[in-house]
Formats: C-alpha cells, sequence, structure tokens
C-alpha cells in the first residue's frame, strides 16, 4: 500500500488513507492466528517484505506519498502502525550503501521499503477453511456455474439464480457477489467499474546437481518476498518457497501494449507469451549470487483478475438492489483485504441492521451508484 499512498492522498486524503493501511496491515496478525487456531496446514511464513525501486523517479512519487504519514502527527503516535516500516530512500547524491544492497540481496537498487509481512498456500487455506464450514453444515454446491441473476425479486421476496446444470434455479432471499473480474456478467452495472484482467505468474526453480552444468552453482536462499520496481507499472514480485524454488508474478508491463491480451479478457485458458522470455532470466538478472544459477520458469500460467476503476474493491449492498451483497474488484491485491472484508458481508448478510458503516472497514471501499461511473480509469493506467 506505501507505493500508492501518493495517490489515494491526492483523491481521498490522508484520513482515509490512513485507514486503508491500518487495515491492511491487520491482516497479518488475523489470518495468521485463524490458520494457527484452526491447524490449517497453507505453509504459512511470516517474514519481512522488500520493495525495491530501481527507478529514482518512481522512488521519489512513493517518497512524497509517506510523507503525510511521517509527519509530526506520525510521531505522536497517531500513525503509530507506520513504525513497523523501514524507509531507506537515499537521494541521487547519496545513494544505498553496501550494507543496505547487501541487505537487500538485489542488484542495483536505488532505495526500499521493508515491513512485516507473511505468505501462504492460498488454495491450501480456502480448502481449509472450505473443509471446516462443511464439517459444520455448510451446503458446498460445486460445478455449478451461476449463468444469471433475475433483474428484481419476486413477489415472495427471492432474488431467482439459474445455473448451468441440473440444479436448475436456486432462490435465495440473500446474495453474495463474491465474483471478482466476472462481476459485470451477473451485474452488468458493474461492467465500468470491475474490469476483468489476466495476470501472469510463473514457477521458477534451480536444476537439481545431477542436472547442472559444470558453471552452475548453487544460488543463496530467499527468505524474503519482495516487489521490484524498475519504472512506472513495470516490476514484479516474488514469494520464495521451502524448497528454495520461487514463485514470481507481475511483469505486466512486457504485454501492456497488447491490449487485446489481458485488457477486459476473461479467457484463462491461453497464455500471454510476451513475458515468457523476461521471467527466465529475472532471477539471474536481479538477485545477488542468482547469476549462475541456471534458474529457469517451469511453469508458467494466467489468471484473471477483478480490477476497479478506481483502484479500490467494491464492498456492501449493491445499489438499487437490496439483499445483494457485493465483495469484488481487489486488484490483484486481495490477500491483505478479502478477509475481513469477507467477515464484514457476512455480518450484514446475517443481520439485517448492520450496514457498512458498521463493519469497520476503510470507508472507501463502500460501492455506491457514484462509483459505478467513476471518474477514474486505473485499469489503463501504470
Amino acid at each position: 500500500m506505501y507505493g500508492h499512498a501518493a495517490k489515494f492522498i491526492t483523491r481521498h486524503g490522508i484520513e482515509a488513507t490512513a485507514e486503508m493501511i491500518k487495515y491492511e496491515i491487520s491482516h497479518l496478525r488475523i489470518l495468521a492466528d485463524v490458520i494457527e487456531r484452526e491447524k490449517i496446514d497453507c505453509d504459512l511464513t511470516l517474514t519481512r517484505s522488500f520493495d525495491v525501486y530501481f527507478d529514482q523517479e518512481v522512488m521519489d512519487k512513493v517518497r512524497h506519498g509517506v510523507e503525510p504519514l511521517l509527519s509530526d502527527s506520525y510521531q505522536q503516535g497517531k500513525y503509530e502502525f507506520m513504525k513497523d516500516a523501514d524507509f531507506r530512500f537515499p537521494t541521487t547524491d547519496h545513494p544505498l550503501t553496501e550494507e543496505d544492497l547487501k541487505e537487500t540481496k538485489v542488484k542495483g537498487a536505488k532505495g526500499f521499503v521493508s515491513f512485516p509481512a507473511g505468505h501462504i498456500w492460498p488454495y491450501k487455506f480456502i480448502s481449509g477453511l472450505l473443509e471446516i464450514a462443511v464439517s459444520k453444515g455448510l451446503n458446498l454446491q460445486t460445478n455449478t456455474p451461476v449463468l444469471e441473476i433475475s433483474p428484481q425479486r419476486d413477489e415472495e421476496g427471492y432474488w431467482k439464480i439459474s445455473t448451468g446444470n441440473d440444479r436448475g434455479v436456486i432462490r435465495a432471499r440473500k446474495v453474495i457477489l463474491a465474483t471478482n473480474a466476472y462481476t459485470s456478467a451477473l451485474a452488468p452495472e458493474y461492467a465500468k467499474a470491475i474490469v476483468p484482467c489476466k495476470g501472469l505468474c510463473c514457477h521458477i526453480v534451480i536444476p537439481q546437481s545431477s542436472d547442472q552444468d559444470a558453471d552452475q552453482k548453487l544460488p543463496p536462499r530467499l527468505t524474503n518476498t519482495y516487489v521490484t520496481r524498475h519504472g512506472s507499472g513495470a516490476g514484479g514480485y516474488l514469494i520464495p518457497r521451502p524448497d528454495g524454488s520461487v514463485i514470481v508474478g507481475g511483469t505486466s508491463h512486457t504485454f501492456t501494449p497488447f491490449l487485446e491480451q489481458w485488457h477486459n479478457n476473461p479467457n484463462d485458458d491461453v497464455l500471454i507469451d510476451a513475458a515468457k522470455q523476461y521471467l527466465d532470466g529475472y532471477m539471474q538478472r536481479t538477485f545477488v549470487g542468482w547469476e549462475n544459477s541456471g534458474a529457469y520458469s517451469r511453469e508458467i500460467w494466467t489468471g484473471v483478475m477483478g480490477y476497479s476503476a478506481d483502484s479500490l474493491p467494491h464492498i456492501g449492498v449493491v445499489p438499487s438492489k437490496e439483499g445483494q451483497l457485493i465483495l469484488a474488484g481487489f486488484n490483484g491485491h486481495g490477500m491483505p483485504v478479502c478477509f475481513l472484508a469477507g467477515k464484514a458481508i457476512a455480518q450484514m448478510a446475517l443481520c439485517d441492521n448492520v450496514i457498512f458503516e458498521d463493519t469497520g472497514l476503510p470507508r472507501v471501499y463502500k460501492t455506491t451508484s457514484d462509483r459505478l461511473e467513476t471518474k477514474y480509469n486505473d485499469t489503463l493506467q501504470p
């Protein structure tokens, strides 16, 4: 969130931006507590993340964005949640020291932010939660595509949900649209507000010793997560795996010009080819000690994310549709947002007297009719 603070402060003010940052940070401990309490095996790892900048202009923009959060008010404890973040933003005349560069383990960094972070295997986490919920009576219907929701409720107050198999029509007083990229297929009013955008991810591995060339050698193991920012809209993110391999995603700058391949495109069975060559040499170019590792992307895949036009999720009651609730449009940034948003929507669905403002969610997340006709178009801007 620190990298986007400037944009949100300009649009919504410092207090609303501080709400979002504090909210996101809170997920780290809450998710860890749930995973430990419920004994869900999902490779939970608590660590620190490095947001590394290679472009001076981008770094300066971020620096100016966080300055209000590091002001006198911060020193007085108003934004105390910022204390866990370590900002190393040197000037051109005073670059990072050798010790700084050694700490990041990357080459050519001009500055960085580090902060507490965590990573999990999301599929295992969700599967673990579902297993618990099913054991408590949840009726889980898989392979049941929803094709349509009736435009209004029937005489008895039910929404009719048409499915694509022999389950036929489901009637429900309340419907939760946790549909992200596919929202506009069921709620056309969100066509401008939430756009399906394809992204790319890969699994980079190191050749086994028996397969290595003579000049290859094992690289140092990484223990932190990373975001690398090479320019405006250019960069990637990295998560290390326990076996020494890494997951790398992002790199959208390699395919941004090919709009038809990724923008407003919900088709996830076609890869975006432009990024593969970039990803194959990513570790060697970026990290110290990986130059002769022989690391390569063994698996590469694409997925569809719901990007909102104003870079904020849509949460709450669907405008003019009482009984329909939504949490969608996470901009590829759902991990520190979704869990508590889901809890909030559950509260609203279960209790008619609970409104969005009672949930504790950041105020700017509320879905509104004004946001459906947004004045921003962030999905096409870096």
